[in-house]
């Protein structure tokens, strides 16, 4: 009889060690898929404003950049009808070491994209990059800055 009391101890006592082992499991896995880093780098020029922000979570580094036309109801149409399409240049320590190309700006002189890379390496984000954007014989080159 006692020999089957202790066997019934045992048993129970190792059920409960695997189910301790199962909830900490879970419980750190839901702490790291949590986890997420987000940088935010902001800046504005004459004409252009820009935003590049990179998120790692899950295991992804998550990128997105904005550039946005700055205007208003005094903006004279000739002028907003010459900027469909723009180049841009991202230097800097960026997710992907810098990026670049021609793209069209929708209806709100707005251009928006992202990508996502895997986060097998990690990286090192400096405290600002640099935004070059070509439109019609135009320049302009500023600094966004990493606010978070």
């Amino acid at each position: 009889m006692a020999r089957i009391r202790r066997y019934k101890v045992y048993t129970l006592m190792f059920l409960l060690s695997i189910l301790l082992v199962l909830l900490s499991v879970s419980l750190v896995r839901c702490f790291l898929l949590r986890r997420m880093v987000t940088y935010v780098y902001s800046g504005r020029g004459y004409r252009w404003m820009g935003i590049y922000t990179v998120t790692e979570t899950n295991g992804m580094y998550y990128e997105a950049l904005t550039i946005q036309y700055l205007y208003n109801d005094k903006t004279p149409v000739e002028e907003l009808r010459g900027i469909s399409t723009i180049e841009y240049i991202l230097t800097g320590q960026t997710l992907s070491g810098g990026s670049s190309g021609t793209v069209y700006l929708d209806e709100g002189y707005r251009y928006s994209a992202g990508s996502a890379v895997s986060a097998s390496v990690r990286l090192i984000f400096g405290r600002e990059v640099g935004l070059t954007i070509k439109w019609g014989s135009n320049e302009e080159t500023f600094k966004l800055k990493r606010i978070k």
